[in-house]
């Protein structure tokens, strides 16, 4: 982002030039310089939050591939092994896309690189959001200024302001970060993960409930459960984990009216997953680890831009493991 923060720093001195020559303009000049510290301030702010976020996901996915590497040594396969050092090395080096799996690479390893490259996407997706949303309302404000300054008959600071506006334009910052949610958006009706979606966990007891990663959760996730999730059979890692007496809420950026995923009791219990879309319960399934280990939760509904999934109310919080894989909206 290097080439925003120097657009930035050329809009400072365009700024200086409008103050210098505006006269009775004064008062909406010093607004605008009010907002430009405003928006250098939130474009920091979106920096700061997805290098925090990122360097978290990082780490969370360098120490499942140390767990699984403990796991893979025992079945005394070198290549194996030295595959997964590989992947911790290259994260550890910032290589960024990370080198494709060879094709010898365990199912499990392809779906922790999944959950990982998953998580990463969502997060780059939301910054790059960030930037294009402050770019677009301080276009708009440089758009409304030239106006105001043609009006006034100060046509030299009108054509500065357009300068700066055309410069925030073609700023490579910029278009890499509406370039990035170009290339992330999902094809039109198509469906979208629930999880690159802002959630928060509003209800808990003492046991996990979160990501299956553990990158952001509550409650107590232990390493052996860690280490269950993954090895759950044919299913591959789940994505979201928890127990009963949780409850999930999802704040979407669109409204949706679907919902789509596969449920799985990953211990010994037996529990139920049940959907809200607003206020309104939309679905319900429930699993055991005997008569029905996995099922489908599967739901339509009035748009809405608001989901939330409740882990059994009724139940049992002592271990009870739901897994939810691959949930999608649209």
């Amino acid at each position: 982002m290097k080439t925003f923060f120097h657009a930035v720093s050329s809009f400072r001195q365009i700024l200086a030039a409008l103050f210098l020559f505006s006269g009775p303009l004064a008062a909406a000049e010093d607004e605008l310089e009010q907002l430009q510290v405003a928006f250098e301030k939130r474009h920091g702010d979106a920096n700061a939050k997805r290098d925090e976020q990122l360097a978290k996901l990082e780490t969370g996915y360098m120490a499942a591939l140390n767990r699984h590497i403990d796991k893979v040594k025992a079945s005394g396969n070198l290549e194996d092994v030295l595959t997964l050092r590989d992947e911790v090395d290259a994260v550890k080096e910032g290589i960024d896309p990370l080198p494709a799996l060879p094709a010898t690479a365990t199912q499990d390893f392809k779906q922790l690189r999944k959950t990982y490259e998953e998580a990463r996407a969502g997060i780059e997706k939301s910054h790059a959001s960030s930037v294009s949303d402050l770019a677009t309302k301080m276009s708009e404000v440089l758009k409304a200024k030239e106006v105001q300054l043609t009006k006034a008959g100060k046509i030299d600071q009108a054509l500065e302001a357009r300068k700066m506006r055309e410069a925030l334009e073609a700023d490579k910052g910029v278009g890499a970060a509406r370039g990035r949610l170009s290339d992330l958006a999902p094809a039109k009706a198509g469906w979208a993960s629930l999880l690159d979606s802002d959630w928060e966990i509003e209800q808990s007891e003492n046991w996990y409930v979160g990501d299956a990663l553990g990158l952001k959760g509550k409650g107590d996730y232990q390493e052996p459960a860690k280490v269950q999730m993954l090895a759950v059979p044919d299913s591959g890692f789940p994505h979201f984990v928890g127990v009963p007496k949780a409850k999930v809420v999802f704040k979407l950026r669109s409204k949706v009216t679907r919902f789509e995923a596969k449920v799985s009791m990953l211990s010994f219990g037996d529990g139920s997953l049940i959907l809200f879309a607003g206020d309104k319960k939309v679905g319900e399934v429930r699993v055991d680890n005997v008569k029905a280990k996995e099922a489908v939760l599967k739901a339509e509904f009035e748009a809405t831009n608001r989901l939330t999934l409740e882990f059994d109310p009724e139940g049992n919080s002592a271990g009870d493991w739901i897994g939810i894989f691959s949930p999608k909206i649209r």
